[in-house]
């Protein structure tokens, strides 16, 4: 059905984080800013969605929420930090800051 194709893809958030924390770790800086602008797109499109009518979807949305704030921090680290620390070290400190982020995951 069309709420299970949305739900799927609202799932796809989580995924993408992930891919992004491993491109810092390869030392791809420039995939994780198209992700991150990818998630925001999404994002913005799944908040217009009627909530009421798919189960589901608001704890979903909150998901996706965590996911992009997680990519956010990344991507800050990247363009704060970038200049000041080693590829290697600041993929590493990246990595270890979302491993220890208190944001969980929910999907």
């Amino acid at each position: 059905s069309a709420a299970d194709y949305l739900l799927g893809v609202a799932d796809l958030s989580g995924e993408l984080m992930r891919l992004c924390i491993n491109y810092l770790g390869g030392g791809n800086r420039e995939q994780c800013f198209i992700i991150h602008d990818f998630l925001r797109s999404m994002l913005s499109s799944f908040e217009a969605l009627p909530y009421g009518e798919i189960k589901e979807l608001n704890r979903k949305i909150n998901v996706m929420k965590q996911s992009l704030t997680k990519v956010e921090n990344a991507c800050y680290a990247v363009a704060i930090r970038g200049a000041e620390v080693p590829s290697h070290k600041l993929a590493s400190l990246v990595k270890s800051s979302a491993i220890a982020d208190p944001i969980p995951d929910e999907d």
